[in-house]
């Protein structure tokens, strides 16, 4: 009973140390995984300008994760895959971001290389960032084959709650 109640005061003790220190970081990783403005992190419906226009969806993670899909991707004159990457400010605290994303490449025989898209936008408000792109497409030895320049412009989808 007595080595009992010693434990117990032990682990309050103990607890008491620690657990304020814990809070206030916990409650800091909140307010940076949802802050009053979101930067980039969300879904993006971006529009591309090279030869022609492209409408593109975007999704940049609160953890620098990047996705992206394209209504040319299952085209057979440019079959791609999913593009997967990485997103970074360039400047903390700044509205200037880089994305980097890499994908697959096919043609009706199967794999013929991969594509590297280079993107730097700037926010211009909390729902629009517009910016430019260097697009390489990569033979299967990673040799660049082709490269393409041009702008890109963004405007958030918002979440539409059904009635």
């Amino acid at each position: 009973m007595k080595r009992r109640i010693i434990t117990t005061i032990a682990v309050v003790v103990f607890s008491s140390m620690f657990v304020p220190r814990l809070v206030p970081a916990a409650q800091a990783q909140a307010s940076q995984a949802h802050p009053q403005e979101p930067g980039p992190a969300g879904g993006w419906d971006v529009t591309v300008n090279a030869v022609g226009q492209v409408k593109v969806f975007i999704v940049l993670t609160a953890g620098g994760g990047a996705f992206r899909t394209s209504q040319n991707d299952l085209l057979s004159t440019s079959l791609a895959s999913p593009s997967y990457g990485s997103w970074k400010h360039l400047e903390e605290g700044e509205r200037e971001f880089a994305i980097t994303f890499q994908n697959f490449r096919y043609d009706s025989t199967g794999l013929i290389g991969a594509s590297k898209i280079r993107v730097r936008a700037t926010l211009e408000d909390r729902d629009h960032f517009k910016g430019l792109f260097t697009t390489q497409l990569l033979d299967l030895q990673g040799k660049v084959v082709t490269t393409i320049k041009g702008t890109v412009s963004g405007k958030r989808i918002e979440v539409e709650p059904p009635n």
